[in-house]
């Protein structure tokens, strides 16, 4: 027993120190115009980083938000100067802004993080407190799978018409789809009580995590987009710890699916919008993606389109999940597409 005791003390001592260890040596800290949190009306927060000073635009200029994911913070769309949609943009001259929700934020209490908190208060609040700051009149959002989907959903219901002027869905799942791997990996994941490590376990795989290619992999992105450098990097500044009451939450808003009242919503939407997937995404799907489509903005006309990044368009490979806002070719494939949405 003394011996099994003394072996377990080791073990979560030398656990301890490779963390902080491999934690510390991939720690990025990136700069930041401004750095704010924003207390929330339910006892909750958020933070908003804006990438590019005041001063330095030029002329008056459409904010652009970006939202990242689940299981991540706001460097899910700002890793470093080579990965970064956030700097991309605002390299050509916008006015880029990042927020932290409340479920990227390792402080917030389990109990908070909702899906509709994030979806009715978060999401509102960040593109009110942007438009407050730069005194503008509308701006453009664009998010990265969950934050995708928040924000297609806020748009329905709490965000002021005409507060939003372009949309871009960087691969979000749909609430339309079936049997997707995204779903039935979520459903795998919420069997779990309480909170999923993802953050330690995360750091606890540096640097070795490229040594074996498991189904997990496979699942988030795929390796020829990814170099081993931005795979450690991410897990050291961008993982976050999921609450499996917020996976839960999502799975039974898939489950109640998408109400007549809701694509009355959606058909009534003057939003322009850009859906962008990979071609090899298990978390989102042509058929879910496409309907939506079909339907965004249907009785006014406005503007939509989606592409499915990969199987050779622009020249390039074929795109998983996490690649398509961290991969090396995402600047040339991704990143250049909306830009030219936003800006056209």
């Amino acid at each position: 027993m003394l011996w099994l005791v003394g072996a377990l003390l080791v073990f979560c001592l030398a656990a301890t120190a490779h963390v902080l260890f491999w934690g510390t040596h991939y720690r990025l800290a990136l700069p930041y115009a401004l750095v704010e949190e924003i207390p929330t009306p339910d006892g909750s927060a958020i933070e908003l980083r804006r990438v590019t000073p005041s001063e330095v635009l030029q002329g008056a200029q459409v904010p652009v938000l970006l939202v990242h994911g689940i299981a991540a913070n706001h460097r899910n769309l700002d890793l470093d100067e080579e990965h970064s949609l956030a700097r991309y943009l605002a390299a050509r001259g916008l006015d880029v802004w990042l927020v932290t929700l409340r479920c990227g934020l390792p402080r917030t209490p389990r109990s908070l993080v909702r899906l509709d908190a994030l979806r009715d208060i978060d999401v509102p609040l960040a593109i009110a407190e942007v438009l407050r700051r730069t005194r503008a009149e509308s701006l453009d959002v664009v998010g990265f799978s969950l934050g995708g989907l928040l924000a297609s959903s806020a748009l329905l219901r709490r965000v002021p018409e005409g507060a939003v002027r372009r949309l871009v869905s960087l691969s979000a799942p749909t609430l339309v789809a079936e049997n997707t791997s995204f779903w039935l990996f979520a459903r795998l994941l919420a069997s779990v009580a309480g909170t999923l490590p993802l953050r330690t376990l995360g750091l606890l795989a540096l640097p070795w995590v490229h040594w074996v290619w498991t189904p997990v992999h496979r699942l988030l992105y795929n390796a020829n987009n990814m170099d081993s450098r931005a795979v450690n990097l991410a897990l050291a500044n961008v993982v976050q710890n999921v609450a499996t009451r917020l996976i839960r939450d999502l799975i039974e808003a898939r489950q109640a699916g998408v109400s007549e009242e809701d694509w009355s919503r959606i058909r009534a939407l003057n939003v322009p919008v850009l859906f962008i997937t990979g071609s090899r995404d298990p978390f989102t799907d042509s058929v879910g993606t496409a309907a939506l489509c079909r339907a965004w903005g249907a009785d006014t006309g406005c503007v939509k389109s989606s592409l499915c990044v990969g199987h050779g368009s622009f020249g390039g490979s074929d795109f998983g999940h996490v690649d398509l806002a961290l991969g090396g070719n995402a600047a040339r494939q991704v990143f250049e597409a909306i830009f030219q949405f936003l800006r056209s």
